[in-house]
């Protein structure tokens, strides 16, 4: 699985980047490993002190009903970076959720019968 991290005008730190990995493999658990990258970009505006700082995520995914894959995007704002990750991924876990909730199972094969006559 590929996920990509920015950082606009927010100190990288190991403990987000940790923070990210974590987050990421609880949706993975939820999603039974289906999930095929991640984008996590972490932004403070203007870098002004007082701003919240925002924490966008997107990720595409095979969950669902649909064979073709799945794009889920949320966006959180905090006034720490931990905050904003922390809300983003509780979105994209409840989207995920309900997605996998509303899909539809697959069909059993049943075996051929046989015509008599």
């Amino acid at each position: 699985m590929q996920i990509q991290i920015t950082f606009r005008h927010v100190l990288p730190t190991w403990e987000l980047e940790e923070q990210v990995h974590r987050e990421i493999d609880h949706l993975r658990r939820l999603s039974d490993h289906r999930l095929l990258w991640c984008h996590v970009v972490l932004e403070q505006p203007h870098q002004r002190q007082g701003r919240p700082i925002q924490a966008r995520i997107l990720v595409r995914g095979t969950w669902g009903a649909g064979p073709s894959g799945r794009v889920a995007m949320a966006t959180a704002e905090h006034e720490l970076a931990q905050g904003a990750l922390a809300h983003a991924f509780e979105t994209l876990s409840r989207d995920v959720r309900t997605t996998r909730s509303r899909a539809v199972p697959r069909r059993a094969v049943l075996p051929a019968r046989r015509l008599v006559g």
